[in-house]
């Protein structure tokens, strides 16, 4: 009976006085309540309608509805909203392991641009689940390179963990390519010494007896292959070339 009496009391005044974080925590309200009907249109009936209906989709995720997280989403009109809402349901659904529906989220949004962070989020909850080769698929999908050469960096990162040193090498050929891409020049720069300091170092885990964490530790190579050493120079050059 509250929530529906504040619902009332918030559609006849069109949200006018209460302003938009007022009903924001009020769709929320309703939305704990499993009053989502009611909460959407105390958020239509808003200035911001974008804004509180993030608030109702917000409160749905931590409740672990992602479907209807989804549904509300599509009532959204105003479009940086509306991706905000899917980028935020894709991290969590790839949070939980539900790779399959976070991809299928993903195709929701329209623009390269625009699915890169989600993709970001997707290849990094991969790649925490120990699932490298679809990892690099999901990677192959981002289109901007500030996002996708450092996650190329770390899938080389977990390739040499798993033994796939060669595998490793064009992984991190990759990361460089792309990285030259991208165009602020301080950015370039930090990513591609990101991607140098993977390139130079190798990993020691201790044995079970001294570390039983199984930390890995990290040193200095002290011997490269010819191909390791035409990656650092070409890193050099385009360090040099910013």
């Amino acid at each position: 009976m509250f929530c529906r009496g504040i619902a009332q009391i918030t559609c006849q005044s069109e949200g006018s006085h209460l302003g938009n974080a007022g009903l924001g925590e009020i769709a929320s309200a309703l939305t704990k309540a499993r009053k989502v009907e009611q909460a959407v249109k105390v958020a239509q009936n808003a200035d911001a309608s974008g804004f509180v209906l993030l608030e109702v989709v917000s409160t749905l995720l931590e409740a672990g509805e992602f479907t209807q997280a989804v549904e509300v989403t599509q009532k959204i009109r105003d479009k940086d909203f509306k991706v905000q809402s899917l980028s935020g349901i894709v991290s969590e659904l790839a949070e939980a392991g539900k790779i399959k529906q976070a991809l299928e989220v993903t195709k929701k949004i329209e623009t390269g641009f625009d699915k890169a962070e989600p993709l970001n989020d997707i290849t990094t909850a991969l790649l925490k689940a120990g699932k490298v080769k679809q990892a690099m698929k999901v990677a192959q999908k981002i289109v901007l390179p500030y996002y996708k050469a450092p996650l190329l960096r770390d899938i080389a990162s977990a390739q040499v963990a798993a033994g796939d040193k060669e595998r490793a090498l064009a992984t991190l050929q990759q990361a460089v390519k792309v990285a030259q891409t991208i165009e602020v020049v301080k950015a370039k720069t930090s990513v591609l010494r990101e991607i140098a300091l993977t390139l130079a170092m190798e990993r020691i885990p201790k044995n079970k007896k001294d570390n039983p964490d199984r930390f890995v530790v990290r040193r200095m190579k002290k011997v490269f292959t010819a191909d390791e050493k035409k990656l650092a120079k070409q890193i050099v050059e385009a360090m040099q070339g910013n």
